[in-house]
């Protein structure tokens, strides 16, 4: 047995077969006889030459089923091409040392784009001598980036994992390679490089000169860079997208400000939604108040604020009465009060007029303020001195436990959409996987599920409250580009993509690992969607945004 065997416990001649693709599973996006004789330059000029299947490791086909997924999709490959560009000059600012080289390799962005041109045909070649000669480390790591260095350059998904799992230890395994002996789960994978991905976006952004400010905000593990590098390089991550959500009280009505998040994926929950269709799932999570969930125990300082004015204003009420009193008694005495009358009469008075202010003052509170500024009154300290109230234990304000309404809406919707459809479930005793078929189009407007035409980033809350409906809304068309189905139970199975070979064609194939075959529409639609991969058209001229 050879050294390097011995040491790494991989066979040698595995490496060379791991990557092979038949010619039969060679699926050509172009029409034309003559892709062979095409330039270099031309073929990097395509987004899809060919599709290729890869390897299944053992367990890896939720990799692999991810990486069809991801391949499909143009914007998604601009903005790589984008962020390794930026982080490109960075290394070339850098002198080109062999350390700054090093870090290259290492980028999330440049594995998965190489990646997803291995997989749609593109020759994705690196010197190895080159590569090895700017590694100054043991002999362990010399022989083990040898290794390595076959799959690096024909853009093998491992390298992606071997990325991926310095971040998220689910997916760590042994010294040369990610491949864990339990199947992962796609979703989780998607979450986990979008999360890295994100991260080198920011890193990238920070490292360029003269680059403007960068927000993030977590959901879904991953992060929202809204703004771009001064060099011009759109470095948004085409996945980035933002939720409204409110809640609206049942008993005072009062509506929440619309709070945001960021996402990357749409979840939707579909055990206990008794429907087979995806805009029925869709409506039920992001319908607005139309389709709302409604919660219980949800504290609401309008409904105590309000009861509390209520009891201030009755008790002035009783208050005026009995001035009112006292002074139509003392008129009758000679038209003259008595001096006990007088003092009586001021200190009601300056009690009413107490209550008075009270009122005034909650009248003014800010019911979003932070609960705890409610409850205890601190951040109100100076507006009771200056209305006159000292005793402030009496103002505070302890929220009514109610049932409520919550509704969300996409504020912001991105150019790639994916919606997860969580199968997977517990129901008291044990996980459980939903079996159940979901229909979906290759088009499907998102309109509906949107505030006004889907832009407004500035979202008044009384915008959400209303029913949306898409005659009111322009068309916000998004085209279908793959899916990812799961087959098995909640513990195991195996997943596979239903992809379509050119973005601007309706010819679709079925790729599961290395196979590939062509499938019609009539076919796909039958699948177990797990995943589907929706890419925003541009109503004027039909291509994605």
């Amino acid at each position: 047995m050879p050294l390097i065997e011995f040491m790494t416990g991989i066979d040698l001649d595995y490496i060379p077969q791991q990557l092979e693709v038949s010619e039969e599973r060679q699926f050509t996006s172009i029409a034309s006889d003559d892709q062979d004789s095409q330039t270099e330059a031309e073929s990097e000029q395509q987004f899809i030459i060919k599709i290729r299947g890869v390897k299944n490791r053992g367990a890896t086909c939720y990799v692999n089923s991810l990486m069809q997924a991801l391949a499909s999709l143009e914007p998604l490959y601009v903005y790589l091409n984008s962020l390794q560009q930026q982080q490109q000059s960075e290394s070339t600012a850098n002198n080109n040392n062999d350390a700054t080289n090093v870090q290259q390799e290492e980028k999330i962005a440049l594995a998965l784009l190489q990646t997803i041109q291995y997989v749609n045909g593109h020759e994705v070649i690196q010197s190895r001598r080159r590569h090895l000669k700017r590694q100054r480390r043991s002999f362990i790591s010399s022989l083990t980036n040898l290794l390595s260095s076959y799959y690096h350059q024909l853009g093998d998904p491992q390298r992606i994992m071997n990325i991926v799992s310095k971040h998220y230890k689910q997916f760590r395994s042994n010294l040369l390679f990610a491949s864990t002996s339990e199947q992962q789960d796609s979703h989780e994978l998607f979450s986990a490089l979008m999360d890295v991905l994100s991260k080198e976006t920011v890193q990238a952004e920070e490292d360029s000169d003269g680059i403007v400010t960068s927000r993030g905000t977590n959901s879904d593990q991953s992060t929202v860079t809204n703004q771009v590098s001064a060099a011009n390089i759109d470095i948004a991550n085409p996945f980035d997208g933002l939720i409204g959500s409110t809640i609206k009280c049942v008993a005072c009505k009062y509506t929440r400000p619309v709070r945001k998040s960021a996402f990357i994926a749409l979840s939707l929950p579909i055990a206990n939604i008794q429907s087979e269709f995806l805009e029925d799932f869709l409506a039920t999570e992001y319908g607005g108040f139309a389709t709302a969930e409604k919660v219980e125990d949800v504290k609401c300082f309008s409904c105590a604020i309000i009861q509390r004015i209520n009891d201030l204003e009755e008790e002035d009420l009783l208050l005026t009465g009995a001035i009112s009193s006292i002074e139509r008694r003392s008129k009758k005495i000679n038209g003259n009060a008595t001096k006990t009358d007088t003092t009586d009469i001021t200190g009601l008075i300056e009690e009413s007029q107490q209550l008075k202010r009270k009122v005034e003052m909650l009248k003014t509170l800010d019911l979003d303020a932070d609960e705890t500024t409610l409850e205890c009154k601190d951040g109100n300290e100076i507006e009771m001195d200056h209305l006159g109230i000292n005793n402030n234990s009496s103002l505070q304000i302890t929220p009514h436990r109610v049932d409520a309404y919550k509704a969300s809406l996409l504020i912001h919707p991105p150019k790639v959409l994916c919606i997860h459809i969580q199968r997977r479930h517990f129901d008291g005793s044990g996980m459980m996987k939903v079996s159940r078929h979901v229909q979906f189009e290759e088009e499907l407007d998102l309109a509906p599920y949107c505030t006004t035409n889907g832009k407004n980033s500035s979202l008044e809350k009384q915008s959400i409250l209303t029913t949306p409906s898409s005659l009111l809304k322009p068309r916000m068309s998004y085209k279908l580009m793959n899916i990812i189905e799961h087959q098995g139970n909640a513990y195991g199975g195996h997943y596979q993509t239903y992809r379509r070979v050119n973005p601007n064609l309706n010819d679709w194939v079925l790729i599961s690992d290395e196979s590939i075959r062509s499938l019609t529409w009539d076919d796909v639609k039958k699948c177990q969607a797990y995943m589907l991969f929706y890419v925003a058209i541009d109503s004027t001229s039909g291509m994605s945004k």
